[in-house]
This record gives C-alpha cells, structure tokens and sequence, in this order.
C-alpha cells in the first residue's frame, strides 16, 4: 500500500532573514516494535511480539523564543509494529534551531489519518471509544502463553523534547531537506520502576492477573502492595526476594499493577531515538 504523505506548507513567519528548509517527520515503534523482546529482554525470562501498536499523534508543532512554526500538521494513526512511517512533510520551516518540539499523543478521532496499514477494526475501536494506544501481543514463556489486548485513552502532551545529544530541540538548515523522528519506547510498558534509570522490565506479576488474554482492567486484581505471582503466593525473584514495583513520585491513578501500566505508558513517547521530552497527562 502506498504511503500518503501530507506535503504541508508553514504559514507564519520563517525568520533568519527569510532562510528556510524543509521538515519530514517520520513516526517509530524501533526494532523491538517490529520484532518483539526477546528472553534475554525481560528479568523473569518471557518474550512479547507484538501483532498491533496503534498509536494516535493528534498533533506536531516547533516552537522557540516566543515564534511558532505554524505548522498545519492533522491527526494520523499508526501500528510501528510494521516499521517506521512517514508522517508529514512540511516546507518553508525557519531555519534555526527550534528548541520546543512538541506533539501530542491523544484519543483519535474521525479525522486521524492512516499511517500505511492499519486495522480498520482497531481504528473503528480507537475513534469509538477514545482510545490513543492499542497493543495487542504474544507473551510466551515454556509452555505458557498470555495474550495481551491493552487499550490506553491516554491524553500526553509532549514538550520540550531533546534530542538524542540531550541538545534543545531540532536544527532546520537553509536549503536542506531535514528529518526528524517521534520515537516511541515499548520496554517502557513493562518496567517495574518509575524512579530508576534502569528499571528491570517483569512480566510474571501480568501473567499472574489472567489466564488467557489479559486486559488493563484485569491488571487492577494485582494490588502493588500485595504482588502475586503464577502460583497465587507474594511474588519473589529467584533468590525468595520480594519484588516491588516503584512509581516514585509519579502518582498513579490507582495502586494497582493497571496504574503502574498506565503511568508508564505515558512516558513511550521520544524524539528521534533516545531524546527525552516533558510530559503533561490531561485527566
């Protein structure tokens, strides 16, 4: 299937005496997204592939000292698990280094174009009941199997955003055809720590909720204060320590193994590979 593209011009002033460039904008789930974790991946040995990421992208702006691009960029839909995909297109963008790139991870709409394929069910599903992140997934592990269908009516506002040196924002160079990349981080949806650099990512204590398929709403039986493991007994690693999960000080939005899924679905959203980017969760 041919990938549209949405060639868009900017409207406002492009500064630096009238220099410009032009801006593609691609969206990315990165390779786990397409080939999944592997054992190697996860602390209590499972490995995740996933058949669907859908993410909504309801918006992209560059900001920087006051001036806006102005960029008329719409709502588009897209499953990563397929690959990186072009987004939109835009000419005439100031040339200068525009230090708050921001977009918006949000419920779609009737309005979200599609990035490529995507499942006209999911989409429906997504624009029906506000949803911004659909995953579906294989977990496996010996001879048990989790499937997960996790849907996400998240609301992230992105700001801010570094790139991948920890500099301000992007560069757009006079006269040049410049790329940047919304990445989006899936390890994220099974770390146990909000306050470590390194969290572990765990799949035992979301297996233990379920026996088949498991929803975010099942995730609510494993209350963080009392994690359970496949065998119904207090979840321990191989040593018979307990194993905590840790929000820090992000609060969630109910303690439970559901709340921790949802805060740190919240923070998938980067710029171009490791940039970090500030959030703002609407209720």
């Amino acid at each position: 299937m041919v990938e549209r593209v949405l060639a868009l011009m900017v409207l406002g002033a492009i500064g630096c005496g009238g220099e410009a460039g032009s801006l593609a904008v691609t969206i990315s789930g990165e390779e786990a997204a397409v080939s999944g974790f592997d054992e190697s991946a996860f602390a209590d040995g499972w490995r995740v592939d996933f058949d669907a990421l859908v993410v909504s992208v309801s918006a992209f702006e560059l900001h920087a000292d006051g001036e806006d691009a102005m960029l008329e960029s719409d709502p588009v839909l897209v499953d990563v698990s397929q690959g990186d995909t072009a987004a939109w297109s835009f000419e005439g963008v100031g040339a200068r280094r525009w230090s708050d790139v921001r977009y918006r991870i949000a419920p779609a709409t009737s309005e979200s174009r599609d990035l490529g394929a995507v499942d006209p069910a999911i989409r429906q599903r997504m624009i029906d009941e506000g949803l911004s992140i659909v995953v579906e997934a294989t977990a496996t592990k010996g001879d048990l199997t989790r499937r997960l269908e996790w849907a996400f009516t998240l609301d992230v506002a992105h700001s801010h955003c570094a790139g991948a040196d920890g500099t301000d924002g992007i560069i757009v160079a006079a006269g040049a055809q410049n790329e940047t990349q919304i990445t989006t981080h899936w390890d994220h949806l099974f770390f146990d720590s909000l306050a470590l650099d390194e969290a572990a990512m765990r799949f035992d204590a979301i297996a233990a909720a379920g026996d088949d398929v498991i929803t975010l709403e099942d995730l609510s039986s494993q209350r963080l204060a009392d994690l359970r493991g496949l065998d119904g007994e207090p979840l321990v690693d191989a040593e018979g320590a307990a194993i905590v999960y840790d929000p820090g000080s992000t609060p969630l939005r109910e303690p439970t193994l559901r709340g921790m899924v949802e805060a740190v679905a919240a923070t998938v959203g980067h710029l171009d590979g490791e940039g970090h980017c500030e959030y703002a969760i609407s209720p």
